[in-house]
């Protein structure tokens, strides 16, 4: 071997001239020709570290080592000293593998010591795996090569330096003209058992235990199709991801395509992203051990039929009651903990184990009425809840352009909120969007809360989607929603039901007193402990689910959800009326649509249900029926649900002039609204003649159909709503500012 030059000596010899600066020798690209126009050398972009020799070009991206260099200039890197010759034997390599070959062999022989250790002691790889397996270092970066089946080597897995913490920097990159590939494909040769890994350092860990492992460079969501034939013929293949949201949902998708492979679950002490070098290392397992998690698995079928929503979560530090939280939120904030208790409905009902289809809560008000209070006490739930403050539909299965597709699922949000619920803080947005972003987003949201997952295609990335049990909830917050988006959703048959908190005007000394209030933060912070507790409770007692008798529930409760079912069904049907020329008493109207009831019947059950668990009962009673009527009259367009509010205020009888006045509305508007309620079949109208100027009075009378919701049954079963005023005596209209006036001969 001649004497080494340095790379200083080298460029002298080859006549290239350089600059120097900060360790680093700057000149014109040699592989790319960019800098020819450059008059200044500083301003060049091939950078070649003085001691190293190692070089990139900022411009075309060449890197590479004094080895490649020497050869793109000609030269023998053996008689310049660079590396040792060698006599080697003739390998069969694929065209184009021949300098990739060269130059992982040189990487592995320049790991520097504390890379090693790394390797050893954090990632429990022994000197054989790492020899074996060609891990190298190229100056900055961990380089693990990746090989097809006949090992030729197709392409370098970059691992950032261990040692560097800037997390602005990725943590693995691949090296130009990588594709998503198989890590240890040669393990599928003749073998009956193999373990998928979600990295490449837990599959060479179990190769330490001589267990054959394999995993996609692409991560936890990336798994290719057609790779599920390549397992077919091997008996026993268990897939063991990291313990995360991403790794939960990967494994589920490399199960799907391996139908006979187990699911495995590393045990929760690894800690959340914890993996299998977490178990070995951290929790100091050994093989036998390993064999025994292994036979832990569960194959994809078998999950998705049992759901896996009953996971198990930290114990409650307390034992609470709904009877002790309603003292405490109650208290600190009355004219929230109603609507703070039908969130906790929702919640409830994913432990139910009959409930598939997503049920959606939106609290409605005006802005600082206390929504986001309500969602906030929410907050801490953490394991149950994924809350974020804004969304957009198309998040749920992205086809984001300026993301691979191998990296999508690590972004997209229905497997993140599968058996969750999400949390909206601001639905309004969405809501105020114009009239063909709005369609499409509903139209979005209407698949999703079917819960059966969600697949679209994209002419960028083509079909993605997720299939199966995708069950989840929905609490959100938004302001009074517009007449047009009402009728977008009724013609798109809303899953969405609504509840208005029906906030109060705060006085001039109350808020007055506001401004020296000290403690708002922490009585917020004390209704999220308490609710995270009662949560954390009931979660303790049905851990296991719940397998609901159905026919234990009252007939005459059912009944009243099935009244409520059918009145919303009519109140939230779709129609168009208007009058021509003068005559405003003729009206006319577009076809009416109204859903079938069956769904919604169903979902306002399930309501039900759910705070029959949050009252620790597994039957639903009377006490479980106002939030099932209070969100049926809530979640129509506001006109009619006035219109029905005063008709039931005056058993079920009005005339046009009361709608006037309890509406606020010219005669016209009036006409219109009761004629709607006619077309939707909800009343009946009768012109009364008299001898007074303008237009006859009309007579409106609910139909015999929904009388029922005139009684005086109704209207206890409305007084059980927790801190409703009506039930200490006042008034609904006078609770919602709505001033209805006396009326001779009919009932007040």
């Amino acid at each position: 071997m001649g004497s080494i030059l340095t790379v200083q000596q080298y460029l002298n010899s080859k006549n290239i001239e350089f600059a120097s600066r900060n360790g680093e020798l700057i000149t014109s690209c040699l592989f790319c020709g960019g800098d020819e126009k450059r008059n200044k050398l500083t301003e060049c972009h091939l950078y070649i570290n003085e001691e190293s020799g190692l070089y990139q070009c900022k411009r075309c991206g060449a890197e590479g080592n004094l080895v490649t260099l020497s050869r793109h200039l000609g030269d023998d890197p053996a008689e310049l000293g660079f590396i040792e010759r060698k006599q080697k034997q003739p390998i069969e390599r694929k065209p184009g593998s021949k300098q990739l070959a060269e130059m992982i062999e040189e990487w592995s022989l320049n790991i520097p010591p504390e890379i090693k250790n790394w390797l050893l002691k954090e990632r429990g790889l022994s000197e054989n795996v790492i020899k074996e397996a060609n891990i190298g270092w190229n100056g900055k970066e961990i380089m693990i090569p990746i090989y097809d089946e006949k090992r030729n080597p197709l392409f370098m897995k970059k691992r950032r330096s261990p040692f560097i913490t800037d997390q602005n920097i990725p943590k693995y990159t691949n090296s130009k003209g990588a594709k998503m590939s198989l890590f240890g494909i040669e393990n599928l040769k003749d073998t009956t058992f193999i373990v998928i890994t979600e990295g490449e350092f837990d599959a060479l860990l179990l190769r330490n235990l001589n267990i054959p492992s394999i995993s996609s460079t692409g991560g936890a969501g990336a798994f290719n199709d057609d790779w599920g034939s390549l397992f077919q013929k091997i008996q026993e293949v268990y897939i063991t991801y990291d313990l995360d949201d991403a790794g939960r949902e990967g494994a589920r998708k490399v199960g799907a395509l391996i139908p006979h492979a187990k699911i495995v679950s590393l045990p929760e002490e690894v800690g959340e992203h914890g993996d299998i070098t977490d178990y070995f290392l951290k929790l100091g397992k050994n093989l036998a051990d390993f064999m025994e998690l292994l036979k832990t698995g569960q194959i994809f079928s078998d999950i998705e039929e049992s759901g896996n929503r009953y996971r198990e979560l930290p114990k409650p530090t307390q034992k609470v009651s709904i009877q002790e939280w309603r003292n405490i939120v109650g208290d600190l904030f009355p004219e929230c903990f109603a609507a703070a208790e039908a969130g906790i409905s929702v919640f409830t009902q994913l432990l139910i184990k009959d409930v598939r289809n997503p049920f959606g809560l939106v609290y409605v008000d005006v802005p600082s009425s206390g929504k986001t209070i309500t969602l906030n006490f929410f907050s801490s739930l953490r394991e149950l809840a994924y809350m974020t403050d804004h969304f957009s539909p198309a998040s749920f299965v992205s086809h984001a352009s300026n993301k691979k597709k191998e990296d999508l699922a690590k972004i997209d949000l229905l497997p993140r909120i599968r058996h969750k619920t999400l949390i909206v803080r601001d639905l309004a947005p969405i809501f105020a969007e114009r009239q063909e972003n709005l369609l499409k987003s509903l139209g979005i949201l209407t698949r999703v809360f079917d819960g059966e997952g969600y697949e679209s295609d994209s002419g960028v990335h083509g079909s993605r989607g997720y299939f199966g049990d995708y069950t989840f909830m929905f609490l959100a917050a938004s302001t009074p929603i517009l007449p047009r988006v009402w009728k977008f959703m009724g013609n798109l048959g809303s899953r969405l039901f609504f509840l208005n908190l029906n906030s109060s005007d705060k006085s001039e000394d109350e808020l007055a007193n506001l401004l020296i209030q000290k403690d708002f933060k922490k009585k917020e912070g004390s209704c999220r402990e308490i609710t995270r507790e009662l949560v954390l409770n009931l979660w303790q007692n049905y851990k296991d689910g719940i397998e609901w008798n159905k026919e234990d529930d009252p007939e005459e409760c059912r009944r009243v959800i099935s009244r409520c079912a059918n009145l919303l069904a009519h109140l939230r049907g779709t129609v168009n009326v208007w009058s021509d020329g003068g005559n405003v008493d003729e009206h006319h109207h577009t076809n009416v649509v109204i859903e079938k009831p069956i769904r919604i019947n169903q979902l306002l059950y399930n309501l039900a249900r759910g705070h029959a668990l949050v009252c620790e009962r597994t039957q639903i009673c009377n006490e479980d029926l106002w939030p099932v009527i209070e969100v049926t009259f809530n979640s129509a367009q506001y006109n009619r649900i006035k219109l029905l509010n005063v008709l039931l205020e005056y058993g079920g009888t009005i005339t046009t002039s009361l709608v006037e006045t309890a509406i606020s509305c010219s005669n016209p508007t009036a006409l219109k609204e009761i004629e709607t309620l006619r077309v939707l079949k909800i009343v009946d109208i009768e012109k009364v003649n008299t001898s007074e100027p303008g237009q006859p009075e009309k007579i409106v009378t609910i139909k015999k159909e929904f009388d029922w919701f005139c009684s005086d049954e109704c209207e206890q079963l409305r007084s059980l709503r927790p801190g409703w005023k009506y039930s200490n005596g006042i008034p609904p209209f006078e609770a919602s500012n709505i001033k209805v006036p006396p009326i001779d001969g009919m009932k007040s």
